[in-house]
């Protein structure tokens, strides 16, 4: 037997050529802790920057669905730990790891998109993957 076992099945093979890359952003927020924590949790903040999403409920494992840049994407949040990181899994863009500190008052907002990507793929990706960001950081900034 030869290949990588997941579970009891064997894992898919890496797609050839692929590499690993991410793109982040890092900023000093003026919403509240709630305030953000809603932005990543909430069908109504979500939609704000990840696309109009209709329903979603913050548990892990559970399944959404948004419109990013008019095309449907699936998602499942990952990780959920109150108030401090949500890491949702996105089909179109990857790993969505967003971590929130609060520091002497200071609230920080920390987010990073990371996905296996061919260097064909890799500008369209980069684009929709900073055009999300951006959303983020003017929603985090502007609340």
């Amino acid at each position: 037997m030869s290949g990588t076992w997941v579970g009891f099945q064997t894992s898919p093979k890496p797609i050839l050529g692929a590499k690993k890359r991410e793109v982040g952003l890092s900023l000093t927020a003026t919403s509240g802790l709630v305030e953000l924590f809603e932005l990543l949790t909430t069908p109504a903040g979500l939609s704000l920057w990840l696309g109009q999403t209709n329903k979603c409920v913050p548990a892990v494992g559970a399944k959404f669905e948004s419109g990013l840049a008019g095309e449907e994407a699936q998602n499942l949040f990952i990780s959920i730990s109150v108030p401090r990181q949500v890491v949702i899994l996105n089909s179109l863009l990857g790993e969505i790891n967003v971590k929130v500190k609060n520091t002497h008052g200071k609230i920080s907002l920390d987010a990073k998109i990371t996905a296996a990507i061919t260097e064909a793929d890799f500008e369209a990706w980069q684009v929709r993957a900073d055009d999300v960001l951006a959303q983020l950081e003017s929603v985090a900034l502007n609340g």
